[in-house]
């Protein structure tokens, strides 16, 4: 995603696969490269999974900041907040 004249997030590539693994983004990132040449991402947001950035910073180089998408990071917050038995200290 790239910011347009209105600094708003706009798509600027699609894949689609029926698989989504390491050695398939980096061909991705590869042809993105081969077409627009090494880019360093100010930001680089995703889920928490590590395939995504580290594709991206072996065919581009690494992003200034790394953030997690705020949804994936609710769910593993909730999803992990079941290990803390004391409920006072879960609320």
């Amino acid at each position: 995603m790239v910011l347009d004249d209105l600094r708003e997030g706009f798509p600027c590539s699609f894949m689609i696969s029926n698989r989504v693994d390491e050695a398939v983004l980096r061909i991705f990132f590869a042809e993105i490269r081969d077409k627009t040449g090494i880019i360093q991402s100010n930001v680089f947001m995703s889920d928490m999974a590590e395939s995504f950035y580290n594709a991206l910073v072996v065919e581009m180089k690494p992003a200034k900041h790394r953030l997690y998408c705020t949804w994936h990071v609710d769910r593993a917050w909730r999803k992990n907040l079941n290990e803390i038995k004391n409920k006072t200290k879960q609320v």
